[in-house]
């Protein structure tokens, strides 16, 4: 008699683990898609390759915690999720910038619905840009010119630390140093008429070269850049 309780009672556990396996089966995907850039009037804001991160809150369920959206180095984002109502954070200090107060009451959160396909600009103030930049090659060298252009002064205004020229074989390039093979400080005594030449690596087997000009400001962790150009021999 036992032994056919036990049977029975395997069996029931059995039943409701496939129930239960079915349950966690049938939870719907996600089915909406979010992208955008974070953007200074009208232009995306260059950064390194997934180091810069906002944050996605879905109010009113219990306490989930935040989805992370990583920016791409050239300041686009994209995601996939379940339609509701979101709101966007941006963490302090998250980047190379100051977010947009919207108002008094919100601050830099912004408040959305996403129900099908969206597409959202995310403005933010840098505090500086790299603008007017170029590259060259000659030989075994790549020579580069940009300016810096400081956006935000006064009393919250930052200092430049470095100028860096960055050399890669691929098109991710940043001050990771998986994410660079080669690189070179600038002078930054005029930031109007920056100059810098960086060596390519005797070992490239490539006949091209990826290069980028990243900006270190005081007191901010993460660096921002110029677009990656690709050269080619």
């Amino acid at each position: 008699m036992k032994t056919l309780k036990f049977k029975y009672y395997w069996i029931c556990l059995c039943v409701c683990g496939i129930f239960t396996s079915c349950g966690v089966d049938n939870f719907d995907e996600p089915d909406t898609f979010f992208s955008g850039r974070v953007v200074y009037e009208g232009e995306p804001v260059q950064v390194r390759h997934g180091e810069v991160r906002f944050q996605l809150w879905q109010p009113g369920y219990g306490d989930p915690g935040p989805i992370e959206v990583p920016l791409n180095q050239d300041g686009s984002f994209s995601i996939k999720t379940f339609h509701g109502d979101y709101k966007l954070v941006f963490v302090n200090n998250a980047g190379p910038f100051q977010t947009e107060i919207i108002n008094e009451e919100q601050r830099d959160t912004i408040f959305f619905t996403l129900n099908g396909e969206k597409t959202l600009d995310v403005d933010v103030k840098p505090y500086f840009m790299v603008e007017n930049t170029e590259f060259s090659l000659s030989g075994n060298t790549v020579n580069a010119r940009c300016s810096i252009r400081q956006i935000i002064t006064g009393e919250e205004a930052r200092e430049v630390e470095r100028v860096t020229l960055y050399l890669n074989n691929t098109a991710f390039v940043s001050d990771n140093d998986l994410e660079n093979y080669a690189n070179a400080n600038a002078d930054t005594a005029d930031l109007n008429a920056i100059e810098v030449s960086a060596e390519i690596p005797d070992d490239n087997t490539r006949n091209y070269v990826f290069a980028r000009i990243g900006v270190k400001i005081s007191g901010v962790e993460s660096l921002i850049f110029s677009p990656v150009e690709k050269l080619e021999f």
